[in-house]
């Protein structure tokens, strides 16, 4: 399986597989940036594996403060969404790896809370990856219209 995006460290991971776009006909700010995502969580003896829909903004705002993490700006990153299907909190550790928290939500409430560190090699991957959703999935519209 191809993923789009994906957090991994010993055989653990967080994936995100993007499907499609909800809204393909829609250029709009608010309808024209879901997207139908499948997360896949393989970590410390737990499985998930659910649909969600996320945001091209979502990704974009990552995507901008993972290349602060990656330029030692901040020590500290979130990916957010808006109907909280999924959040990663990332913490630039001491020794130079990367404690995520990922917590993910299916549509009933359950939701499963995983750990794993990455190392500091890792973000440049990681970058790209969102690039590479941004440049198949930009944002559309403006905010604040």
């Amino acid at each position: 399986m191809a993923y789009d995006m994906i957090l991994k460290s010993n055989g653990n991971y967080v994936a995100i597989e993007i499907k499609d776009n909800t809204n393909r006909i829609s250029n709009d700010y608010w309808d024209g940036n879901w997207l139908k995502s499948l997360i896949n969580i393989h970590c410390c003896g737990f499985k998930a594996n659910f649909s969600t829909d996320l945001r091209s903004t979502d990704f974009k705002s990552f995507h901008e403060d993972l290349i602060k993490l990656c330029n030692d700006q901040v020590k500290l990153i979130e990916f957010k969404t808006l109907e909280e299907g999924l959040y990663i909190k990332g913490q630039m550790e001491a020794t130079g790896n990367i404690l995520w928290d990922v917590t993910a939500k299916d549509m009933f409430g359950n939701s499963l809370t995983v750990s794993l560190s990455t190392d500091n090699f890792s973000l440049n991957l990681l970058i790209n990856e969102v690039k590479d959703i941004l440049t198949q999935y930009p944002v559309l519209g403006d905010s604040k219209i």
